[in-house]
């Protein structure tokens, strides 16, 4: 039990701690998008600044009605929000958060990363597919392609510096940018960083590169049919593989 328990706190610890970066970033983006659009945004609950309003959506949305669309695949369509969610909250195991974890200490460390954070497209066509709606297919048809089609200049911008330092480990690849952070490198550094953050934001499925949520063609692309949790899933997992990206691409650039 104390083993268990020694193991499972850590990881406790990690899920909760990310969790409430998410729910935050969210709140931000909200803000900032309200500011450019001149609108009021959240402000109501915990002002002045509606600081609780995370938490008043998370209560709302785990309240709300589970519903499940007719003639659907019930076993993919529940399964595929667990998918997502878990595939990127298992690719921060590979983070070096903490140095003395021997999982980030292996040569491959990146590798693996960049391999467990690619299944998350799976999750995402069993949610499309599963649905049995025609904008969800059509949706996810879409995200699959554009995701594809990025994450092979994301790969290859993020090996670049890899070939350069002579290791996949993060921990190498850290200690190598002591004096200088590889971003500084000439032309090669800003060439490599403007590449990796504009497959980024096609990877995490941001504007302009949200084309699976064409609101006006799709209505909420292949989350159309799902409410509740299983939406708020969907919702965790863009914004925690958001933050895993942005966490490489600390640690490389």
């Amino acid at each position: 039990m104390g083993i268990f328990i020694e193991f499972a706190l850590p990881i406790f610890k990690t899920i909760s701690i990310l969790i409430l970066i998410v729910a935050y970033l969210v709140w931000l983006e909200r803000k900032v998008a309200a500011k450019m659009q001149s609108r009021i945004g959240p402000y109501l609950v915990g002002k002045p600044h509606g600081l609780l309003q995370p938490l008043a959506d998370a209560l709302k949305l785990m309240l709300k009605d589970d519903s499940s669309p007719k003639n659907s695949d019930r076993l993919l369509f529940n399964f595929g929000p667990i998918w997502v969610m878990v595939v990127s909250l298992a690719s921060f195991a590979l983070l070096p958060f903490i140095f003395d974890n021997q999982m980030i200490n292996t040569n491959l460390a990146l590798m693996l990363f960049i391999a467990i954070s690619s299944l998350i497209i799976v999750g995402i066509f069993i949610a499309g597919w599963s649905s049995n709606n025609k904008f969800a297919l059509i949706s996810v048809i879409r995200i699959i392609a554009q995701i594809i089609s990025y994450e092979i200049p994301l790969i290859i911008t993020l090996l670049v510096p890899c070939i350069i330092m002579g290791s996949l480990g993060f921990s190498e690849i850290i200690s190598y940018q002591k004096n200088s952070w590889f971003i500084f490198y000439p032309i090669i550094g800003q060439i490599t960083f403007i590449i990796f953050f504009i497959s980024s934001l096609a990877e995490g499925n941001r504007i302009p590169f949200d084309l699976s949520e064409a609101e006006s063609e799709l209505v909420s692309g292949y989350t159309t049919e799902y409410s509740g949790i299983k939406f708020a899933l969907f919702y965790l997992a863009e914004y925690v593989h958001l933050f895993g990206i942005s966490v490489l691409g600390s640690i490389i650039f």
